[in-house]
């Protein structure tokens, strides 16, 4: 009698013990699947980031082509700051 009720402690406890397992893995489960969708989240931000660095850079190279050098800069005025007429630019720029 004192075997059996032993064993109906045991399996007590053991079906305890599997009711907290089971508990314990819905809880991992359910932080599994947020910290999925969090890693979903941070990737599409970085694709995001990171088309946006690219569109930045060809923005920045496109940029660095239209800046005229110093050295081709044709002035709008002459030394005694007097407007350059239109045509005597354009001969400055074919210079």
């Amino acid at each position: 009698m004192q075997v059996q009720h032993g064993l109906t402690d045991e399996v007590q406890q053991l079906e305890g013990t599997m009711t907290a397992l089971k508990q314990k893995r819905a809880q991992s489960q359910d932080v599994l699947h947020a910290l999925s969708q969090q890693l979903t989240r941070i990737e599409e931000d970085i694709a995001c980031k990171t088309s946006s660095l690219s569109l930045e850079r060809r923005s920045l190279d496109t940029r660095s082509k239209l800046i005229v050098p110093p050295e081709k800069h044709v002035p709008e005025t002459d030394t005694f700051n007097r407007t350059l007429s239109p045509v005597k630019s354009r001969q400055l720029e074919l210079a």
